[in-house]
């Protein structure tokens, strides 16, 4: 790979640790049904007025106001600026610098807008020519598109995926009948009722076999073979057999699986590290996950320790 590649993909990286960090202290509330922000000592720093407001993402947060019953979607800096009024259908979370967009607000027309990609000062940088997107992830983004003709008018309409570049490029041609984001290198794909995984030449590197294929995360996916889960390598072996009802993907070093009717977490070498006995959980996000005990929502740490009730 080029020098250029790693500048740009070092670039990318720092300048979402520089935006994540300095929004990390505003949290969104909620308070009679409009959405305000506040820090995390609980001083409010905005107050409610928004119909819909997003966690801030590399220093922008999505933010919506309700006409007739549909949201029109805008953004705000850090400094609670509204960069972008509220004149589209939609508007997604900042990833990589690009954020995917609905373009237009007249609600008549809207399912029939096309969907493109604003840059962080909110101005068109892919334009809005596909029929969906997905977020961009190391550089590569999925598409969809479906088949127009008078076969799909009679017939159910044939849905294919490929990927863009930053630049808008068809990268990857729609051949898929399903793709997901990249991580560590390859993307998980359908075709034919199989899942596998391709890296961004389109080659398949892991074949085209499993019901179930998860993205990458912690280098272990998601996979089922059969009936029950476990976890692939970036080789496509199991590091972890499969022998789960229900599982999760790994996040910060533990994944969420049921054994015997409650959820606990795993390690990645398969060992469990929180005890399976709760009726619900969530994935860690720094050092803390939520979870269910007799009804009762807490927070605890990777030990499995209680850090705090949530009310």
């Amino acid at each position: 790979m080029s020098k250029l590649f790693f500048i740009s993909a070092f670039i990318i990286q720092f300048s979402t640790a520089i935006y994540a960090q300095s929004s990390a202290d505003y949290q969104r509330f909620i308070q009679n049904g409009k959405y305000g922000y506040k820090t995390t000592k609980g001083e409010i720093v905005l107050k409610p007025k928004y119909d819909y407001a997003g966690e801030f993402n590399e220093g922008r947060a999505i933010i919506a106001s309700s006409d007739y019953n549909y949201l029109n979607y805008g953004i705000i800096d850090e400094n609670f600026n509204e960069i972008v009024d509220f004149e589209h259908s939609y508007i997604g979370d900042y990833s990589e610098g690009l954020a995917k967009v609905k373009i237009g607000s007249f609600k008549i027309f809207r399912d029939y807008y096309k969907w493109g990609y604003l840059n962080r000062d909110g101005e068109i940088a892919i334009e809005p020519k596909f029929e969906s997107v997905g977020d961009f992830h190391e550089g590569l983004a999925y598409f969809y598109e479906t088949d127009n003709s008078l076969m799909g008018i009679f017939t159910d309409k044939v849905i294919r995926y490929g990927f863009i570049n930053r630049q808008g490029e068809i990268v990857i041609q729609p051949n898929y009948d399903k793709a997901s984001n990249f991580s560590q290198g390859l993307a998980p794909v359908k075709l034919n009722n199989k899942r596998g995984y391709i890296n961004k030449l389109n080659e398949i590197v892991i074949p085209l076999k499993f019901k179930v294929a998860d993205v990458f995360s912690n280098s272990l996916a998601l996979a089922m073979t059969d009936s029950l889960y476990g976890y692939i390598n970036l080789d496509g072996k199991y590091q972890i057999e499969p022998q789960f009802k229900r599982a999760k993907r790994f996040s910060e070093g533990l994944a969420l699986v049921e054994i015997n009717n409650k959820w606990g977490y795993i390690n990645t070498q398969g060992k469990i590290i929180i005890e399976p006995i709760y009726e619900a959980g969530s994935k860690f996000v720094k050092g803390m996950a939520k979870v269910t005990l007799e009804g009762n929502d807490i927070l605890i740490d990777i030990h499995g320790n209680r850090i705090n009730r949530i009310e």
